[in-house]
């Protein structure tokens, strides 16, 4: 893929992560996946349906440790085309079948999957309310919606906030921990489990070594095309 300097600062974060190959966790990690394993009794003849795959970290991850059917989906084709080179080199290709498609208008039949596994993504999602009901349209009954949603504890400056947004060029919006426990409070939804994490705070002088380390990378790469 060739870009100019113009297009690149154009891209928004999930187009540049399907460019820089990161692989994009959902928040926690391993751990939140460790966590949806041990607590959702997922058996062999399950289905999984991953929403917002990005470049395939879960996915590859349950896929490793569990013998069942995954769909995981995304938008950006290629963050999906990482994605499935990635469950190739791990040897769980055969268990996850990787597709393009919009959360908000999902093309699977109703009541498909016994698991819905969403990360931040509702967060990036325009519509979140009919992203929500389309969940709930492809789950069987009494399956299982496992949502890990972020939300800030102290509500940020404006000018931080425009940073912010300017930054992943996209629209997002301030949500706190009672807005989406009211989010998700829906009669067809019944909590059975929640925790709370927070990030660790990194410093700026680590941030910079990761991001020098991709433009070092994708660098060496460039000269040798």
């Amino acid at each position: 893929m060739n870009f100019s300097i113009d297009e690149i600062d154009k891209l928004n974060y999930n187009q540049l992560i399907g460019i820089v190959e990161e692989t994009n966790r959902p928040p926690g990690g391993i751990k939140t996946i460790l966590h949806f394993i041990n607590y959702s009794n997922i058996k062999n003849n399950s289905k999984i349906l991953e929403i917002g795959t990005s470049t395939g970290f879960t996915a590859i991850e349950i896929a490793k440790r569990i013998d069942c059917e995954i769909v995981a989906i995304d938008i950006n084709k290629d963050s999906l085309k990482i994605a499935e080179d990635r469950a190739k080199k791990y040897d769980v290709h055969d268990k996850i079948k990787f597709s393009q498609e919009n959360a908000m208008n999902l093309s699977f039949e109703d009541e498909e999957f016994n698991f819905v596994f969403s990360g931040n993504i509702l967060s990036y999602i325009p519509e979140r309310e009919k992203a929500l009901k389309e969940y709930m349209r492809v789950l069987k009954p009494g399956g299982v919606l496992f949502a890990v949603p972020m939300y800030y504890k102290k509500i940020p400056s404006d000018v931080f906030f425009e940073k912010i947004c300017n930054a992943l060029k996209m629209e997002i919006t301030v949500d706190t921990e009672n807005y989406w426990n009211n989010f998700f409070n829906v009669k067809s939804l019944d909590k059975f489990l929640a925790e709370k994490y927070e990030f660790d705070y990194i410093k700026n002088k680590e941030i910079q070594n990761f991001v020098d380390e991709i433009f070092e990378y994708h660098n060496n790469e460039i000269k040798k095309k």
